[in-house]
């Protein structure tokens, strides 16, 4: 399924094998992929550092601390990027943990010359797909990713209200979360909910330019500042002025450079590298974190006067795990838009694969849920998107919880008593209620809603005295406890 207007796929192959590896890199360039051959981790690693690929084959070795830093990375440079191990011999465990930690698929020396072909088509198919819908996201409206983070959930509400409060204030922001749950999306919000809507939105990632690069991309220079500054050129401050600009990843910026962004928030005004004229600007900034800034300005590594004038109006979003009852709103917003963009009539997630995903923690959080149903609809040939469908990671949590789900009806089917059942339920519940309240009888009561004197008689009739907290030589009673 070729697509006109596709990007090039890059690969890298990392393997010292040179046998292997002259067979795979020849393969590989049969489908015109634009392919990198590195004869070692630490090579491909230096690869990594200045090139994205989108596939990436390397040798699992015995899938070492090291080996697991090179996936990481690759993860990192590009969520989307498909990761294939190849070992010298099979090792069912060394393959379970390397997908496990999101590899795609897991591949043997020697393997069949028909069964690597088939499998890099599969591979290219799904990369060739991935590219066409990352080239007509661009193209949908705006507000529709504003379902990324809009859901029911008590926080996300919070959220949208604030947004709602402060968005025509000039008042900066630090909207603070882990990598994944929609900082960006929140900062486009704030700006669409604002007066400043009709002027520039820019994002910039401070992590991903070059601390060398970064302040003439913010300041903008004049000619003969540096070697090769031939003119005088805007930077991205002059660019979005009257609009909004966004600093994603403001902990990684230079120290150096967090001053010059300070007096750029205290006086609204600027100087290009190599410039004494200031030039002043209205914009307004927000920034976004996912390290803890307090814990950097103890440790030195961030200006604690520019924390406390981006902190004016923090913005906590909280982790998907913690709020996992979006989880099917998100599901069911994001099947939606990809069966516009693909023209598909995928109907959502069966049962199984529902819960599969309500399961799974998604560490990446919601951009890690995108691309799992982005996949499964990749995957998927009829209505109904299956367990199957799902990352590894994903169903492994699943089939592991449902083995224990089995061993407790299998435990309850080998002993039917009710008596019995009934015992083990209440003496787990009433140990839970103890340790909740720290061994206080009249709390531990009130959460199992009964009566003090009723557990008091379980405890003796289940011998759960020795669930309470010593009172301490000399004491009579647990009255000092339970008061």
């Amino acid at each position: 399924m070729m697509r006109s207007g596709t990007q090039v796929i890059k690969v890298l192959l990392v393997d010292s094998d040179p046998e292997y590896g002259v067979d795979i890199f020849d393969r590989l360039r049969e489908f015109d992929f634009d392919s990198v051959w590195c004869k070692s981790i630490n090579e491909g690693l230096e690869r990594l550092e200045s090139e994205v690929f989108d596939l990436v084959f390397f040798d699992l070795s015995d899938f070492s601390k090291k080996q697991r830093q090179f996936v990481t990375i690759c993860q990192e440079k590009n969520p989307k990027s498909m990761l294939i191990g190849l070992q010298s011999a099979f090792d069912r465990d060394l393959a379970a943990s390397a997908l496990d930690a999101g590899l795609y698929r897991v591949l043997t020396k020697p393997f069949h010359p028909m069964e690597f072909s088939s499998l890099v088509r599969d591979v290219k198919e799904i990369l060739e797909v991935r590219k066409e819908l990352a080239r007509l996201k661009g193209v949908i409206q705006s507000d529709q990713s504003d379902s990324h983070f809009i859901a029911p959930s008590a926080a996300m509400n919070r959220i949208t209200k604030l947004v709602e409060k402060i968005s025509d204030y000039k008042t900066t922001c630090l909207i603070e979360g882990e990598s994944g749950t929609g900082k960006e999306l929140v900062a486009h919000l704030i700006h669409r909910s604002s007066s400043r809507r009709d002027q520039k939105f820019i994002a910039i990632n401070c992590g991903a330019i070059p601390e060398n690069l970064l302040e003439s991309e913010l300041f903008g220079y004049v000619k003969g500042a540096f070697t090769g500054a031939e003119k005088d050129r805007k930077g991205i401050f002059e660019e979005v002025d009257k609009g909004t600009l966004f600093l994603d990843e403001i902990g990684e910026m230079p120290l150096a450079l967090q001053a010059k962004i300070l007096r750029v928030l205290q006086e609204d005004e600027i100087r290009r590298v190599g410039g004494v004229a200031p030039i002043h600007i209205d914009v307004r900034i927000i920034a976004a974190t996912l390290k803890d800034l307090s814990e950097e300005v103890k440790a030195g590594r961030f200006r604690e006067d520019l924390f406390y004038r981006l902190n004016v109006l923090p913005i906590h979003i909280p982790p998907l795990r913690q709020r996992k009852e979006d989880i099917p709103h998100l599901v069911d917003h994001f099947v939606q838009k990809e069966n516009q963009i693909m023209n598909l009539t995928v109907q959502g997630l069966d049962i199984d694969a529902l819960s599969a995903v309500m399961e799974y923690d998604w560490p990446g959080n919601v951009r890690e849920l995108e691309n799992a149903i982005e996949r499964a609809m990749i995957l998927t040939n009829d209505e109904w998107i299956r367990v199957e469908h799902l990352p590894n990671f994903v169903h492994n949590v699943f089939r592991t919880k449902r083995r224990r789900v089995t061993d407790v009806s299998i435990e309850i089917e080998e002993n039917l008593s009710i008596k019995d059942q009934i015992r083990r339920i209440e003496i787990d519940l009433i140990t839970k209620a103890l340790q909740k309240t720290k061994g206080n009888r009249t709390q531990a009561a009130k959460i199992l809603e009964i009566s003090h004197r009723s557990l008091l008689y379980k405890l003796k009739e289940y011998e759960l005295a020795d669930l309470l907290p010593s009172q301490g030589p000399g004491s009579r009673s647990s009255t000092k406890n339970d008061a």
